[in-house]
C-alpha cells in the first residue's frame, strides 16, 4: 500500500515537491495537485469564477494561490524573469507543467488575441 502523496500520483512522470512558502507543509505536483503533508490529503481546489484554479496554502496564515503560478514557479526555469504564466492550450484548468510557459505581458496578450480570448479591437473616443 502506498503511503502519503504517492497514492495520488496518476502519471508516470508526476512528481511532488515542497512549496517553499509553506515550510514543507504542502507539496505541489507538476500536474497542479497540492498535497497537505500533516493532513495526508489533497487540498481542495477553488475556481475563481473565471476558470483559474487556486488552493489555500498554509504559510503562518492561509492564502489562496493560483495553481498555474505555483507549478511554473516550482518546475519551470525563468532565466529572463518574466512575470506572467501562459496556458499554452488556453485551458485554464490544465495546470500541467507541459501546458505552461513564462511570458511577458505583451506575449500573454498576443497569445490571448491569437486564440480569440481577447478582443483586439482598439477602443477609443467616439463622437
Amino acid at each position: 500500500m502506498k503511503v502519503g502523496y504517492e497514492r495520488f500520483i496518476e502519471f508516470e512522470d508526476e512528481v511532488f515537491e515542497p512549496i517553499e512558502l509553506c515550510y514543507g507543509r504542502q507539496l505541489i505536483s507538476n500536474y497542479g495537485k497540492v498535497y497537505h503533508v500533516k493532513e495526508d490529503r489533497l487540498c481542495k481546489i477553488h475556481d475563481n469564477g473565471a476558470g483559474y484554479l487556486s488552493a489555500s496554502l498554509t504559510m503562518g496564515g492561509t492564502a489562496l494561490r493560483y495553481l498555474h503560478r505555483l507549478v511554473a514557479q516550482q518546475f519551470i526555469p525563468n532565466p529572463e524573469d518574466k512575470k506572467y504564466v501562459n496556458h499554452i492550450d488556453h485551458d485554464k484548468s490544465n495546470n500541467s507543467v507541459h501546458n505552461l510557459e513564462w511570458v511577458t505581458a505583451k506575449e500573454n496578450t498576443k497569445a490571448g488575441i491569437d486564440a480569440g480570448r481577447i478582443n483586439a479591437v482598439k477602443r477609443g473616443k467616439t463622437m
